[in-house]
């Protein structure tokens, strides 16, 4: 069973496991890799794009079954399917990883938020 973890809302938090980081890691590259050898074929950018859309769609699944909040923003939906569309990269693989770490590090995603704050000028004073 995934470990929970509670946080400060409350809420208990399922990390990412080790065996569903190896897992999920093995299944993206091996998408990625198969989308590298079509792209290579010259008719990659038909196909290889929306095989590397099923396989964001059941990343984003996988993040919302985790209760990962951040898996269902726009701005990151919006930056998976575009990241889709670069030849021969492994994206999916990268995509997971970068979700994962921060979906394991709440902390982290916490003072990213709060840095993010800081940076576009909103509620840098507090009290």
């Amino acid at each position: 069973m995934a470990e929970e973890v509670k946080v400060e809302n409350k809420k208990p938090h399922n990390k990412y496991l080790e065996a569903e980081l190896i897992i999920g890691g093995l299944f993206f590259l091996t998408i990625d890799g198969v989308c590298a050898l079509i792209d290579v074929t010259g008719v990659g950018l038909a196909i290889a794009p929306v095989i590397q859309a099923a396989g964001t769609g059941a990343m984003t699944f996988w993040g919302y079954m985790k209760r990962d909040s951040a898996a269902l923003k726009t701005s990151h939906q919006i930056t998976k399917y575009a990241l889709n569309l670069l030849p021969l990269l492994p994206t999916l693989f990268t995509s997971f990883v970068i979700q994962t770490y921060i979906h394991n590090h709440p902390k982290l995603n916490k003072m990213s938020s709060s840095l993010q704050y800081g940076i576009t000028g909103k509620n840098i004073i507090s009290k």
